[in-house]
């Protein structure tokens, strides 16, 4: 395989360049020599992007050209090691505020001025528990802030809605896309906003499990080993990979599809024109054997024998069995091949028309001697076919060998594909037959064979107008025309496979690190949290699945493996959900160096605050999980951000009791704002308006 052209490469990292995991990949195939060079990035993108987009293309900050020319550009995907957070430096993506307009609940203000709401509490950014009835805009606040950091919406997910409605499904009201604004302000000072998002961070596509719906937890719930292995590695970066390969697998199914459904009308398409041309090559062999047979009739043929068979043994000196090599349709057109290319071929013409050349003269020299012209009796009125068009295909070779013009060397490639091997066929078996009759006693003239060879000839010719006839009917262009594509599509489909597979080894490579590394520390972390403490979680992670055990022991000491789903009630089934999410929330912290808010929605119900002193614990475990498994002793580290969107009451005093139970001298006490959300009608007057930074906003909520 060549490794992909400098243009496909720009243009296949340009058409993904919002995506830095998916740029890793594509370097990362180019790096390990995986990209077939081949038409397969020009098709993979043509039907994606429009022409505008490729002119587009600039060399200024462009990833693509950074890589290409030799500039640093960091290929995570080979370069991860640990995952060690000690004295390293990260990103704080904390948020300070949240801006929003014309979003789901909330329109746009006559002020112009938009909604909001703040995390900033005495000058640091604060975990929020934000309570507000049904209708205040609870997930209207969710969906702002997933689909802007993102580019996911559960709850739209959670309705069937597709991706193509997104847009339409945050939209408020009848209002144009085009009006959404949502702003979200973080402690780095990086504003990350819904449609001009210049995914800053290096790891967005890991975002997705930083936040936690109701969605989320029917889906872990829910899933199959298989389905929770998908759900899990696009939750921690690998979305759009996944996305990328579906679609690379879409396209090799529907070519699939094309080039099943038209094998058979390809192979009647093909077996006509390769059943004329070999009628074709037969008749033209009938044709010169018949006649020379005939001129040597008409001559001295016994005594003409020994010199005719030692002609013919001159001939055959160019009966060569290697053919030259073909030029099919991956080299290109003559017209655009390189001089290096072109030359190859005309030199290994070359060679082969000079040795064609000194058999024929070698032949033609005998037949003209004077030894075998003596036994010609009388005139020669029946000439020798054979000599006729040995004496045609020498003045054809002479004239392309003396011609040295482009034109003339570019049509020779013509003529090596489809004329000249077929002429080294026509002589080779011409000389098989006529040495074959020689060495027979059929020295006299056979009228009856003759005219079978004639009546042969014949029929030959009805063929082939047959075929020619079939070839040009109204039918058989329509299937030409549906077949144009057929080979470029099934060479197409081959390449597709073979980048499939390499994407599939780079996939496989991720979950290897998520094998070594992710495994340990995910099964600490849910062993961690488990309320029991005669409760273990393994993990395994293969190719296929992901498959998550709870091990513990019954009445009599033994221990029993099971699925956590056929164990647990059902709020612990819940709370185990919830940790699991945790659990990729701050491996993701781990492993991309970044700290970002966890976000829940209206995750508990108002029978879960029965059990309200295991969501206290499961809030304490939360922070304490996010000293040992995260800041590490790090005093660099920020501190955990938690936000908390809840229809009840409740929720806030399970937070305060889990906070009340922290031991201060273990774990830093959490920074948390307790706030009433209210319907946005209610929350125009002057004293709601709030400053953070450089934003100015209507508050949505009021502290408690």
């Amino acid at each position: 395989m060549k490794i992909v052209t400098k243009e496909v490469l720009i243009k296949s990292i340009k058409a993904v360049s919002g995506n830095k995991q998916l740029c890793d990949v594509i370097c990362y195939l180019a790096e390990n020599d995986l990209w077939k060079d081949s038409c397969c990035g020009r098709e993979l993108w043509g039907d994606t992007k429009d022409a505008k987009f490729w002119d587009s293309i600039g060399e200024e900050n462009d990833l693509a050209f950074l890589y290409l020319s030799g500039k640093q550009y960091s290929n995570t995907l080979s370069s991860i090691k640990d995952y060690s957070f000690i004295n390293e430096t990260f990103y704080d993506s904390r948020y300070k505020c949240l801006c929003l307009s014309n979003l789901r609940k909330f329109p746009a203000t006559s002020d112009n001025r938009p909604y909001g709401i703040s995390f900033m509490q005495n000058g640091q950014p604060a975990s929020l528990a934000l309570i507000g009835a049904n209708g205040t805009g609870k997930t209207s606040l969710y969906i702002g802030m997933e689909y802007t950091m993102t580019r996911h919406l559960s709850a739209a997910r959670m309705r069937k809605i597709p991706e193509t409605e997104f847009k339409k499904f945050i939209t408020y009201g009848t209002e144009s896309y085009d009006n959404v604004q949502v702003k979200i302000q973080t402690m780095d000072n990086l504003i990350f906003k819904d449609k001009e998002n210049e995914r800053i961070y290096k790891y967005q596509d890991s975002l997705p499990c930083f936040f936690c719906s109701e969605y989320d937890l029917i889906k872990t719930g829910e899933s199959t080993p298989e389905d929770l292995l998908k759900y899990v590695v696009s939750q921690i970066g690998f979305y759009e990979l996944l996305k990328f390969k579906k679609y690379i697998q879409d396209k090799i199914n529907t070519y699939t599809e094309y080039v099943e459904y038209n094998k058979k009308d390809m192979d009647d398409f093909l077996y006509v024109r390769i059943k004329l041309r070999k009628l074709k090559i037969n008749k033209a062999i009938n044709e010169i054997v018949s006649k020379e047979k005939f001129s040597l009739f008409s001559k001295n043929i016994r005594e003409l024998r020994p010199l005719y068979v030692g002609n013919l043994f001159c001939l055959k000196k160019c009966d060569i069995d290697t053919p030259l090599p073909r030029i099919d349709d991956s080299i290109g057109d003559a017209n655009t091949l390189d001089a290096p290319t072109l030359e190859d071929y005309i030199n290994q013409f070359d060679d082969r028309a000079k040795l064609y050349l000194g058999c024929f003269e070698e032949y033609l020299n005998g037949y003209n001697s004077p030894e075998y012209q003596e036994f010609i009796i009388k005139p020669d009125v029946n000439p020798s076919q054979l000599k006729i068009w040995i004496e045609e295909q020498k003045k054809r070779l002479l004239a392309i060998l003396n011609d040295d013009t482009k034109p003339t060397r570019l049509r020779l490639l013509s003529y090596v594909q489809f004329d000249f091997e077929e002429k080294r066929q026509i002589i080779s078996e011409v000389i098989s037959q006529m040495l074959t009759f020689m060495k027979s006693e059929e020295t006299m003239f056979d009228l009856e064979a003759l005219t079978r060879d004639i009546l042969a000839l014949s029929e030959a010719d009805d063929k082939i107008q047959d075929l020619n006839e079939k070839i040009t009917n109204h039918e058989e262009e329509k299937k030409i025309d549906r077949l144009k594509g057929y080979i470029k599509v099934k060479e197409l489909m081959t390449d597709l496979e073979i980048f499939y597979a390499s994407l599939e080894a780079v996939y496989q490579k991720q979950l290897e690190v998520l094998e070594r590394l992710f495994k340990p520390y995910i099964e600490d972390i849910l062993t961690f949290f488990a309320l029991d403490g005669n409760e273990n979680y393994i993990l395994s992670i293969n190719k296929d699945s992901v498959d998550i055990k709870i091990i513990y022991k019954d009445v009599n000491g033994n221990e029993v493996s099971t699925r956590p789903r056929d164990y647990l009630n059902s709020f612990r089934y819940k709370l185990f959900n919830m940790t699991l999410k945790i659990a990729m929330a701050f491996s993701a912290m781990r492993l991309n160096k970044i700290i970002h808010p966890i976000v829940f929605d209206d995750v508990f119900y108002s029978s879960d605050f029965e059990n309200r002193n295991r969501i206290e614990e499961f809030i304490a475990r939360t922070y304490e999980a996010y000293e040992k498994f995260v800041r590490e002793g790090n005093k660099n580290c920020p501190d955990l951000q938690l936000i908390f969107l809840s229809h009840d009451d409740i929720i806030v005093d399970a937070i305060r009791g889990g906070i009340h139970t922290l031991d201060g001298t273990r774990v830093k006490m959490p920074n948390v704002i307790y706030g009433r959300l209210f319907d946005y009608r209610e929350m125009n007057r002057q004293e709601d308006i709030v400053k953070v930074g450089i934003h100015e906003f209507n508050n949505l909520y009021v502290k408690f």
